[in-house]
């Protein structure tokens, strides 16, 4: 099955509002083009802005049975992709979840039984108890122990020397935006070490001005913003990618902090985050031009899913 969403304007990474048209084959998109190729389904876009689908980098849950009904709840949504604690490979609502963290990891022993275990994972989480006793030493040494089996380390910073006991150590994620103003030298660090920073449905509900503040430098400074929902939280949404906008983020680095730099963290930027050839066709479609009234964001109009069109309003 070939399907053609024509005359829309892309918006991703490497799109800004250019006009294409986007030909799906099967799950993956065949071309994007200014050319309109033969298809046997064709839906007209004009007038609406297309974007990669959205990627929840935690979607984390107490156990299976949480984690399906949440998958159920976001079938509909804008988000294509979750990651997800105990839900390795793929589920029957479509979604690749790739396994997140698992029970926080408190001390090298914890790894050890992990390890010991053989459980494929994609990363830990840094246990908030390991976090406060500051033993930087095996911090450090289960970071160095996970990077060199190409698992991601995150965790929760409360306080500054938190942040900067963390950074040194080699975190790959901060598992939230910090209440408290992180210092320039701080920022430096985290985007010269390739740290991402997470904006979390909560936070982004509750935001406050020092949060906003952290944001607009972080990403001014090159660092890399992603989306989570987290522990019984609303599903990932587009509301995170004005909460964005209005901290001072741009319009195209937010929709990258949804999209591209989500599927980064994941791991799986080779096959989504994107709108190119090749990559698989999850998309979302949003009626109207964002640079002229950023609402219309929050206000899907067509989720393509794995080439397969979900909903059309």
């Amino acid at each position: 099955m070939r399907t053609l969403l024509k005359n829309a304007w892309l918006l991703d990474h490497h799109y800004d509002m250019e006009p294409a048209n986007v030909l799906i084959d099967g799950e993956r998109i065949a071309a994007v083009s200014g050319s309109l190729p033969t298809a046997d389904r064709e839906i007209d876009l004009r007038g609406y802005t297309l974007m990669p689908g959205l990627v929840d980098t935690d979607l984390s849950c107490a156990d299976a049975g949480e984690l399906n009904d949440r998958l159920l709840a976001y079938r509909d949504t804008v988000v294509t992709t979750a990651r997800c604690d105990a839900a390795p490979g793929r589920t029957e609502y479509g979604f690749p979840n790739v396994l997140c963290s698992l029970p926080d990891v408190n001390s090298g022993a914890d790894l050890d039984r992990l390890f010991a275990e053989k459980i494929s994972v994609g990363g830990i989480k840094l246990g908030r108890a390991l976090v406060r006793s500051g033993n930087e030493a095996e911090i450090r040494d289960i970071c160095r122990r996970s990077d060199l089996r190409g698992m991601w380390v995150t965790a929760l910073a409360e306080t500054p020397s938190e942040l900067q006991m963390l950074t040194v150590c080699g975190i790959t994620e901060l598992l939230n935006t910090p209440e408290f103003p992180i210092s320039d030298r701080s920022l430096v660090r985290m985007v010269t070490k390739g740290i991402g920073m997470t904006l979390s449905a909560r936070t982004a509900a509750h935001i406050t001005a020092v949060q906003k503040d952290n944001l607009r430098r972080f990403d001014r400074a090159g660092g890399t913003i992603v989306l989570a929902s987290g522990k019984g939280e609303d599903p990932v949404s587009c509301g995170q990618i004005l909460t964005l906008l209005d901290a001072g983020v741009s319009l195209q680095n937010a929709v990258s902090s949804a999209t591209f730099s989500g599927a980064v963290i994941v791991g799986t930027a080779q096959d989504e985050g994107s709108i190119m050839a090749g990559k698989y066709a999850d998309l979302i479609a949003v009626r109207g031009n964002p640079r002229e009234d950023p609402r219309v964001l929050d206000r899907a109009q067509c989720i393509v899913r794995r080439g397969t069109v979900r909903q059309i309003r």
